[in-house]
C-alpha cells in the first residue's frame, strides 16, 4: 500500500512540473519494486526533464529487458535520443514501434520532428499529418507541424497550429516553447 501511494505522489508531483519531488518519491518506490514499469518509465521521464538522458535510458533499457517491445519503453527511448540529436538512432525506435503498431499516433508525431531535423520535410510534414488524423488532441503533433511549416516558410499554417498546440494545452504540458514561437513569428496574427 505504502508503495502505491508514494509512486502516486511522486508521479503527481512529475505532472507538477516538481521533478525533484517527483525522482525522490519515484526513488523510494522504485527500491520497493525495481522491476515496476510504470515507476521506471516515470523515473526516465523525470530525469530527460532534469537534463539527465543518460539516466533516463538506464532506466528504459532495465524496462525493455522486463517487458521487451513494450510500445511505451520504445518511445521513450526515442524520446531520450531525440533530446540527445541522434535522431537517425531516435527514428529506429519510432519505427519499430510503427511496425508493431501502425497507429500509434506518438510515434508518428515524434518521428515528424526527427525528420525535420534530418531535412526530410515531406516525411516528415506525412507524419505529422498522420500524427493529428489519429490523434488530434495531441498539442505535441500540432507545435510538430507547426515546426514544418516554419521551415517551408507557410508563416500562417504555422500561427494556425501554434494556436491549435495552445488551445490544446501545450504549456501546461510542456513549457513555454509554443508561446515563444507564436511571439517570434505571429505577429500580424
Amino acid at each position: 500500500m505504502k508503495f502505491h501511494y508514494i509512486a502516486a505522489r511522486g508521479m503527481a508531483k512529475g505532472f507538477k512540473m516538481d521533478y525533484q519531488g517527483g525522482l525522490d518519491d519515484l526513488t523510494r518506490a522504485y527500491e520497493y519494486y525495481p522491476k515496476d514499469l510504470t515507476i521506471l518509465l516515470n523515473l526516465s521521464t523525470i530525469m530527460g526533464r532534469l537534463g539527465k538522458p543518460e539516466e533516463a535510458l538506464t532506466y528504459l533499457f532495465i524496462s525493455d529487458k522486463i517487458k521487451p517491445n513494450d510500445i511505451g519503453t520504445l518511445g521513450n527511448i526515442g524520446f531520450q535520443y531525440q533530446k540527445m540529436k541522434l535522431y537517425e538512432k531516435s527514428n529506429e525506435y519510432y519505427n519499430a514501434i510503427l511496425r508493431l503498431d501502425s497507429s500509434q499516433a506518438l510515434g508518428y508525431s515524434n518521428r515528424a520532428f526527427n525528420n525535420l531535423q534530418l531535412g526530410k520535410l515531406n516525411e516528415a510534414m506525412s507524419d505529422a499529418d498522420m500524427a493529428i488524423k489519429l490523434y488530434p488532441a495531441n498539442s505535441w503533433a500540432y507545435r510538430n507541424r507547426a515546426l514544418i511549416h516554419i521551415k517551408e516558410d507557410d508563416i500562417d499554417s504555422a500561427c494556425n497550429d501554434l494556436e491549435m498546440a495552445s488551445q490544446l494545452g501545450f504549456d501546461k504540458m510542456y513549457g513555454d516553447e509554443v508561446r515563444e514561437l507564436k511571439v517570434r513569428h505571429c505577429k500580424n496574427q
